[in-house]
């Protein structure tokens, strides 16, 4: 089918109007949160209170090409909901900002130092410690079991039981904003009985003002109100808690009931086949693919979603839906969403063969994530064995369990800077960062360098732990996430925010850049210098100890 006329429509409103409707919303409702805000108010009531104002302000678009119900209006069109990206602002993020500043004044020395460590580039933070704001992953199964409507409820007997001050803010926090949802959900209902009104002829309207008066408040119905939560759910968190959600999950999976169920009722597969391709282009067409890339991430829209792997009993994922996904990306050349594939030695060679396809054929944006791998590595670090099986490739490349821990995957690691400084011993700037690498230069076995590098990576990881465990100890009481935190496995069961580590996993993971290269170099180093011994260590330097030639390696500079 061409997609073209949605394709114009969308482009047009994500170049331009999305950031005039964004800026124009952030001066209004940032303007009316200063003049309700006060000073006594917790950070739990300050979120509140930004839900209720973004709720009734907002005015929702509808697409005249588009079947779906999902723009609020608030987000500039190439974030993926983050409050502040690419010079971007939106409404989002005035909890945070208003608040930011303790996360300095709680301890200025922590605070420079931090700031001293991450110029240098030893570690990245998305945030001030802890508080990310993108590479989150949206609980979508509490809504297809369910609906908000349940969640709401759940939080509201979990409120009757405690009498916890801190739970009490938290989960007053919860329904306060999914009605906040509900409402939004509800404006796009009145939108649509409006236009369909003035266009009788448009089949999305009157079909968008049945589903949005009910869904996501109570459970999808059928596949197209299931594929709608997805685009709903990511612009509404986006718009409400001012983060990026960058995954819509397993979607072979979960939306597999759904299509189940269409099929039995008579729908058919094309039709099926038709909302996933408006889904994927809806998504592709926030930006612009031939725009020049002038700096990191210009391409980046932190959007993704997984197909394949195995299910909770371990058995491999293929089914028609996988198979539509992979045509409709195909077929309609998407770049965003990225997909995310996982296979192990059990996958159908269908399967295979269908996900490397256009990898043959000279392009892709297919990830591929091996289960055979991933699957007993999260095992060993502590998750269950039907967790492991359910787990996420979301973001850039990170992986987690589906939904039910609370870290961040952008937490790299320098090890090629802890390398360098090793080798150059630039004690100053060492000691100025409460990082000081052991040298390597007199070390008169491979064990021993070998021994101190891991010594020395171990000092980089120990400082960065330090840092945000003492830093971030603060999030929930600066930004917390009610609303999305509503949705993760356990947060509700614990009374806990997402930013008060309520769900079921607490630890974090730690994405070591230039890994690849320090084992290397270390390997070179092992061969050069001590097997075929060629060179020496010697005061910081290579030294030559063949009657060769002399090497470039040992002409007097030290290693990079």
């Amino acid at each position: 089918m061409n997609y073209q006329n949605l394709r114009n429509e969308l482009r047009a409103y994500y170049d331009t109007t999305s950031y005039e409707n964004a800026e124009k919303f952030l001066q209004k409702c940032t303007s009316k949160l200063d003049k309700q805000y006060v000073e006594t108010m917790s950070a739990f009531e300050m979120k509140v209170l930004q839900y209720k104002i973004i709720s009734e302000e907002c005015n929702p678009v509808l697409f005249e090409h588009s079947p779906f119900y999902y723009e609020t209006g608030i987000i500039p069109g190439f974030s993926d909901g983050t409050r502040e990206y690419k010079d971007h602002k939106h409404a989002g993020g005035w909890t945070m900002w208003k608040n930011a500043e303790q996360f300095l004044d709680q301890d200025r020395a922590l605070w420079e130092l931090r700031v001293k460590q991450t110029r240098q580039l030893l570690y990245l933070i998305c945030g001030a410690y802890r508080d990310a704001s993108q590479h989150f992953q949206i609980n979508h199964r509490p809504i297809f079991e369910m609906g908000l409507k349940g969640v709401y409820e759940k939080a509201k007997n979990a409120l009757a039981q405690t009498i916890d001050a801190d739970e009490i803010l938290f989960l007053n926090s919860v329904c306060e904003g999914l009605l906040c949802v509900k409402k939004i959900s509800e404006k796009f209902a009145e939108k649509a009985i409006a236009l369909s009104k003035k266009f009788p002829q448009n089949p999305h309207y009157k079909r968008i003002a049945e589903s949005a008066a009910r869904c996501p408040w109570e459970k999808p119905k059928s596949f197209y109100e299931a594929l709608n939560v997805y685009a709903f759910m990511r612009k509404v968190i986006g718009s409400l808690e001012g983060i990026g959600p960058n995954s819509f999950g397993r979607v072979d999976m979960d939306l597999y009931p759904f299509y189940e169920a269409d099929m039995n009722a008579g729908v058919s597969k094309e039709e099926i086949y038709d909302l996933i391709c408006q889904f994927l282009v809806t998504w592709d067409s926030h930006y612009d693919h031939d725009m020049k890339m002038e700096g990191y991430s210009d391409h980046e829209l932190e959007n993704t979603y997984v197909l394949g792997g195995c299910d909770l009993e371990g058995k491999p994922l293929y089914n028609e839906l996988t198979k539509l996904f992979l045509m409709a990306n195909k077929e309609e050349k998407i770049i965003f969403p990225k997909i995310k594939c996982r296979f192990s030695q059990h996958s159908p060679k269908e399967y295979l063969d269908h996900i490397n396809d256009s990898v043959t054929k000279g392009t892709t944006t297919v990830l591929y994530q091996n289960d055979d791998a991933v699957i007993p590595a999260l095992v060993r670090s502590g998750r269950s064995l039907e967790d492991a099986r359910d787990y996420l490739v979301a973001g850039c490349w990170g992986i987690f369990t589906n939904c039910n821990d609370c870290r961040d995957d952008a937490s790299y690691m320098n090890l090629l800077k802890v390398f360098e400084f090793e080798i150059h011993q630039p004690m100053e700037i060492m000691q100025n960062c409460n990082m000081v690498f052991a040298p390597i230069d007199e070390a008169k076995t491979f064990e021993e360098v070998y021994r101190n590098t891991c010594d020395n990576i171990n000092i980089l990881f120990k400082e960065r732990t330090r840092m945000v465990t003492k830093g971030g100890q603060i999030w929930s009481k600066i930004d917390p996430y009610p609303i999305f935190s509503s949705l993760m496995k356990n947060c509700l069961d614990t009374k806990k925010d997402f930013t008060d580590c309520g769900t079921k996993y607490k630890d974090d993971s730690y994405m070591c850049v230039g890994f690849p290269n320090i084992v290397d170099s270390l390997l070179a180093i092992k061969a050069l210098c001590f097997d075929e011994k060629k060179y020496t260590f010697f005061d910081g330097f290579f030294r030559c100890t063949c009657s060769a030639a002399v090497d470039p390696i040992s002409n007097g500079s030290r290693l990079t």
